[in-house]
């Protein structure tokens, strides 16, 4: 049950992180930090693996915002609105990175694959196979565990890669039990649903 709330809000957390201000983003931050250093999870080294990537996200929002201009050089300027929607898409994209990591130390895999299974059972209706999405999603966690293990980063990247495509990589079996939806899932969805319109007709 427990996990089932923390899957619940973290998928409404992640619906409405695109609609916080920089205020809010960096509020979580500073949240998930706390809880990384009290489950003593490596967040210097989760940050140092995205830094590249953060700046990146930074520089673009900074460089290409019309706006106030700060400072100028050449066709190059940077704006004020620029560097608060820089800082923003940066904070949002971390809250999205971190409450990742703490889902993936905290709830078991398994529990998360059929869980996002029997969130997406009424695909079904469409034609989505909704056994190979289980095994696809077992799969992705797989890596992003054996990722974790064996520490990427821009040195062994290439490394990591070559012991995937040769023989030295264990193949995966994929051995998963059929999911059910169940009553108390169609009732969980409903809520899920429910509180979501709810919530968003409630913030516009």
């Amino acid at each position: 049950m427990l996990y089932s709330f923390l899957l619940f809000f973290s998928i409404i957390f992640l619906f409405f992180v695109g609609d916080f201000d920089l205020r809010t983003n960096l509020f979580f931050v500073c949240g998930f930090f706390v809880i990384f250093v009290y489950k003593k999870f490596s967040i210097l080294q989760f940050l140092n693996r995205i830094k590249y990537f953060l700046l990146a996200l930074f520089f673009i929002f900074a460089l290409a915002t019309p706006g106030k201009v700060l400072a100028y050089y050449s066709f190059i300027s940077v704006t004020s609105e620029g560097i608060l929607l820089g800082l923003n898409n940066v904070f949002r994209l971390m809250n999205t990175f971190l409450l990742i990591i703490i889902l993936m130390n905290t709830i078991p895999n398994d529990f998360i694959t059929r869980f996002i299974v029997k969130l997406c059972f009424p695909l079904n209706y469409i034609g989505v196979n909704s056994q190979r999405l289980a095994a696809r999603i077992y799969l992705t966690l797989a890596y992003l565990e054996s990722y974790r293990q064996f520490n990427i980063n821009h040195k062994t990247f290439f490394s990591f890669i070559e012991i995937q495509l040769s023989n030295k990589s264990n193949n995966l079996r994929v051995k998963i039990e059929k999911v059910n939806f169940t009553k108390a899932d169609f009732s969980w969805f409903c809520g899920l649903i429910s509180f979501i319109v709810s919530l968003n007709f409630f913030i516009k």
